[in-house]
């Protein structure tokens, strides 16, 4: 599906502790003939310098490492024309418009983005490389070669209707048969007949396409709506004044929780919450319009091999201390 080669050259910064990095690239890599070109740690200025030394054809990477590239001084005199394609991963760092960046300014024209975990196999779900950019950009799509998946409804089991938003569950020979040393996590993390409970929240488009929408635990439940955080994150990043957004569940005593927002403003612009609030009306489901709106300079965040991490609990909980 990925269409490597024997005469690609492949530029390795992912750490090898993870499927993706330790298993995925460098197998996919050798099984077909390819050049592997390994980073020791991650630096954008040194990436740039081996895409154009070594004629770099596919990289992968996740989002955090993508912005520091695209963002480099070196970026616009260092040769790029060599990159392919490539998997980039948003594991939450990202930006509104990253995925289009990828593609036309750093110039990764067959760029996508998969969808996977450890239990799973980083490339659970994928592309072919002749989708559609609009295809591409999104999580997920089609299933890695003997993988099932359904999306259900995470209390009850029972398969969602098409367009309707539920948990992922995972059958097939790349699924974990359990947790090392854990026995008393392995039975919760399955079904009774089998399927793996990946604690993600999908939906299937009846057309084959299974999309990754967002993690079920950060999920709102707002009235009888589940509503994934990210997609009112990515609506709000399409303000001009917007950098970043995250976006945490409240208790709410008339919806059962109400969407908060915590804005990160571009480049300092000053921003309201009228105005993010203003921006939402008439464009997104009233049920998903952020209730409150925090303007911040930062958020607390965990370094992490593949990026920091944004710590929504401490957001939540940041917002619950707030003086009534």
């Amino acid at each position: 599906m990925l269409g490597v080669t024997e005469t690609d050259r492949v530029l390795h910064a992912l750490p090898l502790s993870g499927t993706w990095g330790g298993l995925c690239i460098p197998l996919s890599t050798f099984a077909h003939g390819g050049c592997l070109v390994l980073m020791e740690t991650f630096d954008p200025a040194v990436a740039l310098h081996l895409i154009e030394r070594e004629g770099i054809t596919i990289w992968n990477a996740v989002d955090a490492m993508a912005i520091a590239v695209l963002d480099h001084p070196d970026l616009s005199r260092r040769k790029r024309s060599t990159l392919r394609t490539g998997g980039f991963g948003m594991t939450g760092g990202g930006r509104d418009g990253l995925f289009e960046d990828i593609v036309h300014t750093l110039g990764v024209p067959q760029a996508y983005q998969p969808y996977g975990m450890t239990e799973l196999n980083a490339l659970c779900l994928l592309h072919y490389l002749d989708e559609s950019e609009a295809s591409r950009a999104i999580s997920g799509v089609w299933p890695a070669e003997g993988i099932e998946v359904r999306v259900v409804d995470p209390e009850t089991g029972e398969d969602m209707p098409v367009g309707s938003q539920g948990e992922l569950w995972f059958r097939g020979p790349l699924v974990t048969r359990g947790y090392y040393k854990k026995p008393e996590e392995t039975p919760k993390a399955f079904s009774p007949d089998g399927w793996f409970r990946s604690g993600d929240l999908g939906v299937q488009d009846g057309r084959g396409h299974t999309i990754f929408k967002g993690r079920l635990r950060e999920t709102l439940r707002i009235s009888h709506f589940m509503v994934a955080p990210g997609e009112i994150e990515a609506f709000l990043m399409s303000h001009p004044d917007v950098a970043q957004a995250f976006v945490v569940g409240v208790p709410d005593p008339k919806l059962n929780e109400a969407a908060v927002a915590f804005v990160i403003p571009r480049d300092g612009e000053p921003l309201t919450e009228a105005e993010v609030i203003a921006h939402c009306k008439g464009k997104i489901a009233s049920f998903k319009i952020p209730r409150h709106v925090r303007i911040v300079a930062a958020v607390p965040r965990t370094p992490g091999p593949h990026g920091d991490k944004v710590q929504k609990a401490k957001l939540r909980e940041l917002f619950l201390a707030e003086p009534s």
